[in-house]
C-alpha cells in the first residue's frame, strides 16, 4: 500500500511499520493455509485455530490501513 505523505510522525511510522510486519505475516500464513498437504496434514483444532487467527489478522490489518489513511486528515492534530 503506498502512502501519499511523504514525512509521518514517529507514531505514525511505528503504525505504518506494524502494518507492513503484519500485512508479511498474514502472506505467510495465508500461503500455509493454501498449501494443501501440509496444511491439511495438522490436526483439524489446530487448523480451525489457524483460520481463526487468519480473520483476526485480517480484521486488524484493515484497521490499521484504516488508520493510515486517516494520518492526511489528522494531520498537525498533535495526537498520539
Amino acid at each position: 500500500m503506498s502512502e501519499e505523505k511523504t514525512h509521518y510522525t514517529e507514531w505514525q511510522s511505528r503504525v505504518i511499520h506494524e502494518r507492513d510486519e503484519l500485512q508479511s505475516k498474514l502472506q505467510k500464513l495465508k500461503g500455509f493455509i493454501d498449501s494443501g498437504e501440509p496444511f491439511g496434514a495438522i490436526d483439524k483444532g489446530q487448523r480451525d485455530a489457524l483460520f481463526e487467527q487468519w480473520s483476526h489478522m485480517t480484521k486488524y490489518l484493515r484497521v490499521l490501513n484504516w488508520r493510515i489513511v486517516r494520518f492526511s486528515s489528522e494531520e498537525g492534530s498533535g495526537h498520539e
